[in-house]
C-alpha cells in the first residue's frame, strides 16, 4: 500500500535520529574551476534564466535572546560540518543521542544513515552560501553522489552508510532521484565540473522509465511501483525543468525537448491531486495510478507545489495548511520555548501533535515567496523565530542544528514510518535555504510575487464547486447541467480551449463512456460548458456518482475524442494542464 512505500522512499527507514559524534577534521582545498563556472553562469544569464544566484540572509532578526540572523545560520552550517564524513563527504542524516527509543538508536547505529534527498539539501546550502570551505564540501558530497550512482541504470539509492557507502535502502526513488539532479546541477554551474551535469542527466534518464501512462500520467513512486506520489512529482518537474533548460542552453536540443516532455508530464499529474473544494493538494494515487489517495494529507504537497508552480491555484494550498482545517498545530510536548509559541505544521493530518519542523521551514520560504507576514498563524509565530528558538531550546538541541520534532511524530504513511526528537540533516538545510530565500526547485531567489514567478506563464483552470459537491440536473436521457470556473492564459488564444470531462464512477445503471464537452470562455477567462451524465440506455438517477475535472489543450479537440473510453496524456491531444479532480454527485430533478 502507499503509506508503506511512501515510508521506503523519502525517509525510507522509517527511524530517524542520528549518528556518533565525532570530531571533525577540516578538509582539504581543492580550488574551484573559475573559468568553467564563469562560462556556464554566463550562459544562463544570456539565455535570460536566474541561476547561479541565491539570497543573502538578513542582517538582523527578531530577538530572542539568541544573537543574530548571523548567529543562527553559522550555527546551522556548523551543525552540518559536523554530521559530513572526512573521508567519504556524506553526511549523516540524523543525530544519534540517548533518550531516543531504543529500537531507533540501534538502527541509527547498525546503519549510520545518509539519505540521498537530505544530502542534496546539504549541498545545495554549502552552494549557496559558497564559501571556500563550503564549495570544498559541497564538492565531496556531490563526488559522493558520483561513487553511489548505479553505473548500469544511472539511478542513486535512496540511503547509504555514511561511512562505508554501502547500501541501506534499496529502493531509488523518483523524489529522492530528481533532488539529486537538483543539487548536481548547482554544483556544476558553480563549481563548473561537467561530471555533474552528465551525473544529472543519467539520473534524470533512469527516471524517464518510470513513467505513469495511466490516468492524468506522472511518474512512479519507483521501479516496479504502480502509485504515483504528487511530492515526487513536483520534484520530477523541477528536475526535468532544470535539465531541459540546461540542454537548451549546450544546444542539445532533442534532449531539451524530451525532459521538457517528461516536465510537462509531472506537472500534469501534480495539478490534477489539487481539491478544488478545500484547496488542500492530496498525496497521490492508490495502486491503480489513477484514483486519488485522500489520506493521508501531507505538509509538503500544500507548500512545494506553490514554491515549484507559483500562480493563485496554489495559494490555495497554502491557505489551507494554515488554516483552521489544515495542518497548523502546537506542539504539545513543547508548547512554549523561551517565551515563544512553538506552532507550525504537522507532517500529515494523521497526527497533528507535534510540529514538524522542516516543514516549518517549508512554510517559512513559500510565506517569503508570497511576502505573507499577515496571515494569522504566520503573524503569530513568525517561523524565523520558531527554528531560531527551537535551535537552542528545543529538546535535543545543540544550539545548531534542527530537531525534526519535539517528540515522536505519526506520519500517517505506516505505522513504522515516524519521526524522532533528533537533529536532522533535512530540517536543518532546509532552515538555510529558507533564511536565504532560495528557491531550490527553480535555482534561484524567492520572487516576493506569484505574478513574477517562473512558472506564472503557464495556463490555469480552476471550477467552480457547487454545494456538498452535488450537480442538479433535469430527468431525461441523458440528465444536462451546467459546469463553470475561471481560467486564466486561455481566452484569446485561438489555439487553446477548455474542456470538461465527466467519468462516472457508480452510475447506478452501469459503466459510460468518459464525455468531453467544450466550454465557452469569457474574455475575463470565465468559462461554462453543458455537461451531462447517463444516456438513453443507462439513465441517470439521484445519488449516481461522477468525476469532473477540467482541462486546457493546446489544440482543440475533433468531435470523434468527445467520447473516450480513458483519459491519459496520450489520449487527448496537447494536453497542457488540468484542474483538481472534484467527486460529484448527481441529483436528478423531476
Amino acid at each position: 500500500m502507499f503509506a508503506s512505500e511512501k515510508a521506503r522512499l523519502k525517509e525510507p527507514h522509517k527511524l530517524h535520529g542520528g549518528r556518533r559524534a565525532r570530531v571533525r577534521p577540516a578538509l582539504t582545498s581543492r580550488g574551484t574551476t573559475l573559468r568553467a563556472t564563469l562560462l556556464s553562469c554566463l550562459a544562463l544569464l544570456w539565455s535570460g534564466l536566474s541561476l547561479c544566484r541565491c539570497s543573502t540572509p538578513p542582517d538582523t532578526a527578531g530577538d530572542n535572546g539568541n544573537g543574530g540572523a548571523a548567529d543562527f545560520e553559522d550555527g546551522l552550517f556548523r551543525y552540518l560540518d559536523a554530521q559530513q564524513d572526512p573521508v567519504t563527504g556524506l553526511l549523516a542524516s540524523y543525530t544519534n543521542r540517548g533518550g531516543l527509543p531504543q529500537v531507533f538508536v540501534n538502527w541509527l547505529t547498525d546503519n549510520e544513515p545518509a539519505f540521498v534527498y537530505d544530502n542534496a539539501l546539504a549541498a545545495l546550502a554549502y552552494l549557496c552560501r559558497a564559501q571556500d570551505h563550503d564549495l570544498d564540501r559541497a564538492r565531496q558530497t556531490l563526488d559522493a553522489f558520483l561513487a553511489i550512482q548505479n553505473a548500469a541504470t544511472g539511478g542513486l539509492p535512496d540511503a547509504v552508510h555514511a561511512e562505508t557507502m554501502a547500501p541501506v535502502a534499496t529502493d531509488y526513488g523518483t523524489g529522492n532521484q530528481m533532488w539529486a539532479v537538483l543539487a548536481l546541477l548547482k554544483g556544476y554551474h558553480v563549481l563548473g565540473d561537467a561530471r555533474y551535469l552528465d551525473a544529472a542527466v543519467r539520473i534524470g534518464e533512469f527516471v524517464l522509465h518510470q513513467k505513469n501512462t495511466a490516468g492524468y500520467g506522472g511518474f512512479v513512486l519507483f521501479p516496479g511501483s504502480t502509485i504515483v506520489g504528487t511530492e515526487h512529482n513536483v520534484d520530477a518537474y523541477a528536475g526535468f525543468s532544470q535539465l531541459a533548460r540546461e540542454m537548451t542552453v549546450h544546444g542539445r536540443s532533442a534532449d531539451a525537448a524530451k525532459f521538457e516532455a517528461a516536465a510537462a508530464h509531472a506537472r500534469i499529474f501534480v495539478e490534477s491531486r489539487f481539491d478544488e473544494v478545500t484547496g488542500k493538494t492530496f498525496t497521490g494515487t492508490d495502486e491503480t495510478g489513477v484514483a486519488t489517495n485522500r489520506s493521508p494529507v501531507p505538509e509538503d504537497t500544500q507548500t512545494w507545489t506553490l514554491l515549484a508552480l507559483g500562480r493563485m491555484k496554489w495559494r490555495r494550498s497554502y491557505d489551507w495548511l494554515l488554516g483552521r482545517d489544515g495542518l497548523w498545530a502546537r506542539s504539545t510536548t513543547c508548547p512554549t520555548l523561551a517565551g515563544v509559541e512553538i506552532r507550525g505544521p504537522s507532517f500529515s493530518d494523521a497526527d497533528v501533535s507535534e510540529v514538524w519542523f522542516e516543514g516549518l521551514a517549508h512554510a517559512w520560504l513559500a510565506a517569503k515567496l508570497l511576502t505573507d507576514a499577515t496571515t494569522p498563524a504566520i503573524a503569530a509565530s513568525p517561523p524565523e523565530q520558531t527554528l531560531r528558538t527551537v535551535q537552542t531550546g528545543a529538546p535535543g538541541a545543540d544550539g545548531r542544528g534542527i530537531v525534526a520534532t519535539c517528540d515522536t511524530l505519526e506520519t500517517g504513511f505506516g505505522a513504522d514510518f515516524k519521526y524522532y526528537n533528533a537533529l536532522h540533516v533535512g530540517a536543518t538545510a532546509w532552515a538555510i535555504l529558507a533564511n536565504r530565500g532560495y528557491n531550490p526547485f527553480w535555482d534561484g531567489p524567492v520572487t516576493g510575487s506569484l505574478q513574477d514567478h517562473p512558472a506564472s506563464s503557464i495556463p490555469w483552470v480552476a471550477l467552480e464547486t457547487p454545494q456538498a459537491a452535488t450537480f442538479h440536473c433535469r430527468a431525461g436521457n441523458p440528465c444536462s447541467f451546467t459546469v463553470s470556473g475561471a481560467s486564466s492564459g486561455v481566452a484569446g488564444q485561438s489555439d487553446r480551449a477548455i474542456y470538461v470531462l465527466i467519468r462516472p464512477t457508480d452510475p447506478s445503471a452501469g459503466a459510460t463512456f468518459i464525455q468531453l464537452p467544450a466550454a465557452t470562455v469569457q474574455p475575463d477567462g470565465a468559462w461554462t460548458a453543458s455537461a451531462a451524465v447517463g444516456s438513453r440506455e443507462y439513465p441517470a438517477q439521484s445519488g449516481d456518482r461522477f468525476e469532473v475535472s477540467a482541462i486546457v489543450v493546446n489544440e482543440h479537440v475533433d468531435p470523434a475524442h468527445f467520447i473516450v473510453q480513458a483519459v491519459t496524456p496520450q489520449t487527448i491531444p496537447g494536453l497542457l494542464t488540468v484542474s483538481g479532480i472534484l467527486e460529484a454527485t448527481a441529483q436528478v430533478e423531476p
